[in-house]
């Protein structure tokens, strides 16, 4: 197995490839990053793609994704039309066998429109203020109400209607959902066990929605007319009103305990989760944004993992972009790997520095730190899709100082710590 690790801003973007040639896309990172260094790579190759995973629908996985499907939009318009002056700029990208991927359309049924509205207006008001984590939160909002809007639009294009690629196909076309009983689905020389979400997870999502806009809604009137009165005003003297009304978010942002499964939020909590094994007995675990106690809960339901003991896989994709919240210490414990993946460009001060060293101590820390697995003593890499000295990062500060620490603690291994930080568009990981 072969993993392709792109460069995605802040986001997720890897090609997972079997010994047979099968080839897994586990998310798209985001539209422009997509564009720059993802898409002439997939044309170049020339190869479909047999399964394209979209894990939940956060813009900084799913903006690549609709980018791929505009791609392939494009170049079936041209090729219908046989119109020189419709020829796309872009090179055409391969084929699409499968897609799984659950629709904001289906999650959210009612209330889409207004639930848009609300995230664009607050995401606006909250970018000018003077307190950098309310700008921030600004950006999260105005990143989720694209993202919502690009999962609807995915939606789109692979319906019957646009390129009728098949959704869902093993359940139907309904929801990815972790199956009652152990149940492992082939593809190719791969196999593949989905561990999330549950199917509670869904309503759970799905309630999250209500709620959210149910509790906001006289907010969202308020806003409107905030805004048209005086929106200079609102985005700095009134931005406490804003702050009130997204508290639960805006608590994100504060110090907490590693791994606090409640700070972590339903969309992310309803991540499509895998474990993939190839024919050859490597294997990578793939996590999206959700919590590493759920990715250890579908373990042990697909009897990949005895409940209370341990479990050696050969890549595993860090939860989150290494977020504070999505593991700790204990997870890493348990779960150990040859090859440790982080995508995160220092957006949201991910990947966090305590998980870093969670991760880093479970495998060469002290004593009371350290797995009790039997792999634990291997070598082992950190692998992370950013280059700290890309000056059009605007988060390399942050970068910079998870490399420093990196650099420490493999000088402190005796050569048992490898790293690599990216500096082209793509590394390959050879399992």
């Amino acid at each position: 197995m072969k993993i392709r690790l792109f460069q995605s801003a802040h986001g997720d973007c890897l090609l997972l490839e079997g010994s047979d040639g099968t080839r897994i896309l586990s998310d798209g990172g985001i539209n422009g990053s997509f564009r720059k260094h993802v898409l002439p790579r997939l044309a170049n190759d020339g190869l479909d793609i047999d399964l394209l995973c979209v894990s939940h629908i956060d813009q900084d996985h799913i903006g690549g994704v609709l980018a791929y499907l505009e791609n392939m939009v494009d170049w079936r318009v041209f090729r219908h039309k046989n119109d020189p002056n419709l020829r796309p700029d872009e090179q055409e990208l391969p084929g699409i066998t499968e897609i799984w991927h659950n629709a904001f359309f289906d999650t959210r049924t009612k209330n889409r429109g207004a639930i848009e509205r609300f995230l664009a207006m607050s995401g606006e008001a909250l970018s000018g203020h003077t307190m950098a984590e309310l700008r921030e939160l600004g950006t999260w909002y105005r990143d989720l109400a694209q993202s919502v809007g690009e999962g609807i639009e995915v939606s789109r294009r692979i319906s019957a209607e646009q390129l009728d690629i098949p959704l869902n196909s093993l359940w139907d076309g309904k929801f990815v959902t972790r199956p009652k009983d152990p149940e492992m689905i082939g593809l190719g020389s791969l196999t593949i066990d989905v561990l999330g979400p549950t199917k509670q997870e869904i309503k759970e999502l799905r309630k999250f929605w209500d709620n959210w806009l149910k509790t906001r809604r006289d907010q969202i009137l308020r806003l409107r007319k905030r805004m048209e009165r005086d929106e200079s005003r609102l985005a700095e003297t009134d931005a406490t009103f804003l702050f009130e009304s997204t508290e639960a978010l805006a608590e994100e942002f504060g110090l907490s305990d590693l791994g606090d499964r409640n700070k972590v939020t339903e969309p992310n909590l309803a991540s499509i989760m895998l474990h993939v094994e190839d024919s050859n007995g490597k294997t990578c675990l793939l996590t999206g944004d959700g919590h590493m106690k759920d990715v250890e809960a579908g373990l042990e339901h697909a009897q990949i993992m005895g409940k209370d003991e341990g479990l050696h896989v050969n890549c595993l994709k860090i939860a989150h972009h290494g977020s504070e919240h999505n593991s700790k210490l204990e997870h890493y414990q348990r779960i150990t790997a040859d090859n440790y993946v982080f995508c995160g460009n220092g957006h949201s001060h991910n990947p966090d520095l305590r998980v870093v060293d969670a991760v880093i101590d479970s495998r060469i820390g002290p004593a009371s730190k350290r797995s009790g697995n039997d792999e634990v003593d291997r070598s082992f890499k950190l692998w992370f899709n950013t280059d700290p000295d890309d000056a059009g990062n605007s988060h390399a500060d942050h970068m910079v100082d998870v490399r420093d620490r990196v650099v420490q603690r493999a000088a402190a291994s005796a050569g048992k710590m490898k790293f690599d930080f990216q500096t082209g568009s793509v590394r390959t990981i050879s399992l």
